[in-house]
């Protein structure tokens, strides 16, 4: 069922590509709700098919919001701190990867597989309509490369105009580069 699930996370990622970021992230949720649902139907009943149903449907959600978040962090957070953001969420991410299905793990032990499977679902499914909830009501303030703004030919710049560039000076005039023979980083002679 794990090669069901990173197997559906690697091909939905290409199939939601072209697609806005907010719908991106509202899908994923959305995905992420249907598979915690069909988990908790199937566990009472020990039905493997709808397992894999869950398992493939949780793979989706996986394939869509974590590029879909990625691609929010590298766009919404200034460059000199994009290193710490990027740490930040992935040494966050694993704490309630672990932390839940080791409780739901725990909880099975004591009041059975249907009744884990049911808090565990209930958790995922609150914090998926949770992120559901803030993309939708964020939906305007999301930048999405896909659309470029009106009148700004040069993405970054925010004036629409284009940079100016210096014009390029002589190797003998710039600074730290001399004719002749010599280090080059240095300028010094050998």
């Amino acid at each position: 069922m794990a090669f069901v699930m990173f197997l559906a996370a690697a091909c939905v990622r290409f199939g939601v590509q072209r697609l806005r970021r907010p719908t991106v992230l509202t899908a994923g949720a959305v995905s992420a709700t249907l598979s915690v649902s069909t988990l908790i139907a199937a566990v009472p009943a020990w039905a493997v098919a709808v397992l894999v149903l869950s398992a493939m449907l949780a793979g989706a959600g996986l394939g869509m919001g974590q590029p879909g978040g990625l691609s929010l962090l590298g766009s919404g957070v200034p460059p000199r701190h994009l290193a710490e953001a990027d740490t930040a969420l992935n040494a966050g991410g694993p704490v309630p990867s672990g932390i839940l299905p080791v409780s739901a793990g725990c909880l099975s032990d004591v009041d059975g597989p249907a009744g884990g499977a049911t808090v565990f679902g209930a958790v995922l499914t609150a914090l998926a309509v949770i992120g559901g909830l803030v993309v939708l009501a964020t939906w305007h303030q999301v930048t999405d490369p896909a659309r470029k703004p009106a009148g700004n030919p040069r993405p970054g710049t925010g004036t629409g105009r284009p940079l100016q560039q210096r014009p390029l000076l002589p190797a003998s005039e710039r600074p730290g580069i001399r004719s002749g023979t010599g280090d080059r980083m240095t300028g010094r002679r050998h």
